[in-house]
C-alpha cells in the first residue's frame, strides 16, 4: 500500500515504473490446496512458476506452507531492510 500523503504524480510515477518492470508469466502447474486461504493460492503459483522468491507480504503468517516448496516469505518491512532502504 502506497502512503496516502504521496502525491498523484508520485504515484503515477510509481505505478508506471513498476508495470515497465513487469513480465507476463504463464503458470503451467497448479499448487492448490498448499495454502489456507484459497485467494493467496495464485500469488504462491505465480511465485514458482516466475521463480520470484521471496513472497513480499503482510499476510506471513498464511504462507508459512510455502516454504516447504522453498519459497520465501518476508514482510514489506524485512524486505525494505534487507535492501538497506531505510538510512
Amino acid at each position: 500500500m502506497l502512503p496516502s500523503h504521496m502525491p498523484q504524480e508520485a504515484i503515477e510515477r510509481f505505478l508506471n515504473a513498476f508495470i515497465r518492470a513487469s513480465e507476463l508469466q504463464e503458470v503451467y502447474f497448479r499448487w492448490r490446496p498448499w495454502l489456507p486461504d484459497p485467494h493467496d493460492e495464485f500469488v504462491l503459483e505465480l511465485a514458482v512458476a516466475a521463480g520470484c522468491i521471496p513472497i513480499t507480504t503482510n499476510n506471513s503468517r498464511d504462507f508459512l506452507p510455502a516454504s516447504q516448496l522453498g519459497v520465501r516469505v518476508m514482510t514489506p518491512w524485512e524486505l525494505v531492510s534487507e535492501l538497506n532502504l531505510t538510512k
